[in-house]
């Protein structure tokens, strides 16, 4: 908790400033995996289609500032983590692998045993993949690795920009709509939740403030959520299925 707080200050202290010809980006760097930037063009199926007015990040820290500088030192340090970290970062790489309040999100996906619960969470999981992706493409966030020669990686870096954080956004979404499901489980999957997204810190993949805007824009999208009728529907009918 205390390193996610930490996190978002340097995000709410943190300059607006626009690119400057000569910064690194994701674009000059790398190449979009065509999958993932296929969601940019998509609409959503439970979110209003003006949602940018009313979702909304702060701008990442600059690659040449003070909180970047801060970001990449941290990173640095987690290197010593990965022994330990390694087989859950591996295993979550694939969104099926997290585990939140002791539920693997693989297991909800089985529509033999949850269909509501499936149908929900699809319709959440490509909500979220619009959103993520959406402003993935308008801050256009280099990797850490690029900045920091040194940093060394657990695992290749992903073919899109760093920010936000698509496995922290991910993560504690779920842990926040699960959690309403589940409410005796809310805590533990929030806690899951920021573990997932530390992870791909230690592998090197994302800063911090990446994992903190994640944290943030989960919580905007289940106030958006809250107010749209296709979500409550399917919420109720994933709900009796618990009830059960």
């Amino acid at each position: 908790m205390v390193r996610s707080l930490l996190a978002l200050s340097w995000i709410l202290s943190s300059p607006f400033h626009l690119i400057a010809e000569d910064e690194l980006t994701f674009s000059n760097t790398m190449e979009w995996d065509p999958k993932y930037l296929a969601y940019t063009r998509k609409v959503p199926k439970l979110l209003a289609a003006d949602w940018q007015q009313h979702i909304s990040i702060a701008l990442p820290p600059a690659d040449d500032s003070a909180e970047t500088r801060k970001e990449l030192a941290a990173l640095l340090t987690l290197v010593p983590q990965r022994v330990e970290a390694r087989s859950g970062v591996l295993a979550e790489r694939d969104v099926n692998e997290f585990l939140l309040g002791g539920i693997r999100y693989g297991d909800l996906m089985n529509p033999g045993k949850y269909p509501a619960t499936k149908a929900l969470l699809d319709a959440v999981y490509h909500d979220l993949g619009v959103v993520v992706f959406t402003l993935k493409q308008q801050y256009d966030r280099v990797r850490p690795s690029f900045l920091e020669p040194g940093l060394e990686l657990l695992i290749p870096n992903p073919k899109h920009p760093a920010y936000p954080s698509g496995h922290s956004t991910c993560a504690h979404a779920f842990a926040l709509v699960l959690g309403d499901l589940l409410p005796k489980r809310k805590d533990a999957m929030w806690k899951d939740a920021a573990g997932i997204a530390y992870r791909r810190e230690i592998a090197g993949v994302h800063y911090a403030s990446d994992s903190a805007a994640g944290q943030m824009l989960a919580q905007e999208l289940h106030a958006a959520l809250q107010q749209s009728p296709a979500y409550q529907q399917l919420f109720r009918q994933a709900q009796r299925e618990w009830k059960k």
